[in-house]
């Protein structure tokens, strides 16, 4: 009589965490984000942003794309994000391990300049240079910053 012997060996899938995140393009109210997929079968990206109120990574979306763009943003404010990859076994979500994190700003509008008077002798001491201190003060007066966000 021969002896049978069963072995079973379980194991866990973890996705390879992703890398390179980057900004791949910035405007005064969006961020698109991207980075590398390290191969591997992955269901999709878990995508966090640092909340600087609580002090904690809260998940913002998932994707199965490997670039994301948020829209919406504030003017002029900085944003840190981190991700994770996923994959979806039985039901249940395996998560790799946090790409490193990104610190990145929206852009700033530039200012408007509005010019709230006008006068000819102005024009004229301009195009000579020739002006004193206190008519320097009044000329910069004459102009106010507009929207500077």
């Amino acid at each position: 009589m021969k002896n049978t012997f069963l072995i079973t060996k379980y194991f866990t899938i973890i996705p390879s965490k992703p890398t390179s995140l980057k900004v791949k393009s910035q405007t005064t109210t969006s961020i698109t984000l991207t980075w590398n997929k390290n191969g591997g079968n992955v269901t999709g990206y878990a995508i966090y942003q640092y909340n600087t109120k609580t002090k904690k990574w809260d998940l913002k979306v998932k994707t199965s794309s490997n670039t994301y763009t948020f829209k919406n943003l504030a003017v002029g404010t900085t944003y840190s994000y981190r991700v994770k990859a996923y994959k979806i076994i039985d039901g249940s979500y395996r998560y790799s391990d946090y790409s490193a994190s990104l610190g990145t700003s929206t852009k700033t509008k530039a200012p408007t300049l509005k010019k709230l008077t006008t006068k000819k002798s102005t024009y004229e001491k301009w195009k000579k240079k020739d002006f004193d201190e206190k008519e320097i003060i009044k000329l910069v007066e004459n102009f106010m910053i507009v929207d500077k966000k």
